[in-house]
């Protein structure tokens, strides 16, 4: 369906009364596509400056299948002015390099608020995936396992959305009931943990009799879905959530130690010839190999001796794979051969023609690389901070120019931002001309601040929220759902 907003006089914001302009029901078979091309014009408007601008129109879909039922909006055309928005400008600094700020500062009205993060290792803030991740419809287990992933991870800023997310899940008779600071505090303590053990008791009711967890909520087991869920799974278990049992866990590294061994016998009989015959070799295997290597050297499930065969494929990894193996290969005692597989990271990311592994995109495999190396710079092995920039500054590229995400791209980022290098020395930088000392990691108000100075090579994040004081054309747009759907 489609909706034509329309305006009874002039004004920035839009009006409610609408127009359906195209409608229409389709019954698709499995796996049959269908492409509609809808012609519309977009009528002009007038606003209180006296400019011409176009409506926007809604696109309502709705999806309705035998696994669950969705309703989602669509927003597409030219926005008059947005109301409430946010810019992001990250960046990293050499040592006294110097950031104006008042540059963004001028272009929004009185009551625009801003905040400015250090940090000596890459970063991101993990509330701008959230809350959309949060309200995604899911069904298969990978949207169930990105959903519930973030809520294992603790930052000031990712708990602002979840408390949000609680908020806007709550009856007017429960949000009486917790009027209070104490009680509301104490009552979402309570519907959090109560949240994330729901979803990993439907994650666990999936867990097939060999281990594996399905693609969807049954089926056999596949690889690229064991690994995602064996990971929170993991997590999970570390924060006490009693619900994850240890055989469960030892039936999903069994599972994983499994299809290893089975990569590592089809490398005894083909080596590195690629053949038909040799499914685990490909590199869509072994993007998923890698990522279970690295589960099972992380949980202590294997030697060094069950993962030397790889490295002799590292050219047929994707760039996310080569970390996981590298990572692996560290924490085993191979801290030269994991350094060595990271080196090559900044080529293989720059092929003109890469390959990802299942699920994966360029900002999720960046992202989640950057992440990795950031945890194992936090257990002390010795990361080049030149190569996480390189990543870094990779990423803010792809980040500039992507318009909407998927759920793994929204965990990926979520992650980055939640598992910070805790970084306890205190930076020391200039502002406004004047020494200051600093925590890393930690927002400050920044409306005060017309100049940074970097004393030392520093990460920054700057984010300004308000109104703009000029008109705003979007090209990208939020998507809100009504979920009233429950995955069978």
């Amino acid at each position: 369906e489609l909706d034509q907003a329309s305006a009874e006089e002039p004004s920035n914001k839009m009006q409610s009364s609408k127009e359906l302009l195209w409608q229409q029901h389709l019954i698709l078979p499995y796996n049959e596509k269908r492409f509609e091309l809808i012609p519309i014009t977009l009528p002009s408007l007038a606003t209180v400056e006296g400019a011409a601008i176009e409506a926007p129109v809604t696109v309502t879909l709705t999806l309705e299948s035998p696994l669950y039922q969705a309703t989602r909006h669509y927003q597409i055309g030219i926005v008059p002015k947005t109301v409430q928005t946010a810019q992001y400008h990250r960046q990293y600094l050499s040592s006294n390099q110097k950031i104006e700020l008042s540059h963004w500062q001028k272009q929004y009205e009185a009551g625009a608020k801003s905040f400015l993060t250090l940090s000596k290792n890459p970063t991101i803030n993990p509330a701008l995936y959230a809350l959309e991740l949060f309200n995604y419809p899911y069904a298969c287990s990978e949207q169930l396992t990105s959903q519930t992933f973030p809520w294992l991870f603790k930052s000031p800023a990712l708990n602002l959305v979840k408390r949000s997310f609680y908020q806007a899940h709550q009856t007017d008779e429960t949000r009486e009931e917790n009027a209070t600071q104490e009680n509301s505090t104490a009552h979402f303590s309570t519907w959090e943990e109560s949240f994330v053990e729901d979803h990993l008791a439907q994650l666990l009711a999936r867990q097939q009799p060999d281990g594996g967890f399905p693609l969807w909520n049954s089926g056999p087991s596949f690889l690229p879905a064991t690994n995602y869920v064996t990971d929170l799974l993991v997590t999970a278990k570390r924060d006490h959530y009693t619900i994850v049992t240890q055989e469960a866990l030892d039936a999903a590294y069994r599972y994983l130690q499994r299809a290893l061994n089975q990569t590592q016998a089809e490398f005894t009989i083909y080596g590195l010839e690629i053949s038909d015959y040799a499914h685990g070799l490909t590199r869509d295997s072994l993007a998923s190999i890698s990522y279970a290597s690295w589960l099972l050297a992380d949980g202590g499930k294997i030697y060094l001796a069950d993962l030397l065969f790889l490295p002799q494929l590292a050219p047929r990894l994707t760039p996310l794979a080569t970390t996981y193996l590298g990572g692996a290969l560290m924490i085993l005692g191979e801290t030269k051969g994991g350094l060595a597989l990271f080196s090559t990271l900044p080529s293989k990311i720059d092929q003109a023609e890469q390959y990802y592994g299942y699920y994966q995109s360029s900002i999720s495999e960046l992202a989640l690389m950057i992440d990795l190396l950031n945890r194992l710079t936090d257990r002390g092995y010795p990361i080049s901070l030149e190569l996480k920039k390189g990543l870094f500054d990779r990423l803010n590229q792809r980040l500039a120019h992507q318009n909407s995400f998927s759920t793994q791209d929204r965990y990926a980022l979520i992650r980055l931002g939640s598992d910070a290098v805790k970084e306890r020395t205190p930076l020391k930088v200039m502002i406004n001309g004047e020494q200051k000392i600093l925590q890393s990691n930690q927002p400050i108000p920044a409306n005060e601040i017309e100049s940074f100075e970097a004393l030392e090579p520093l990460f920054i994040q700057y984010m300004i929220e308000g109104e703009p004081k000029k008109l705003t054309t979007a090209t990208q747009f939020k998507i809100q759902y009504q979920n009233y759907h429950d995955a069978a």
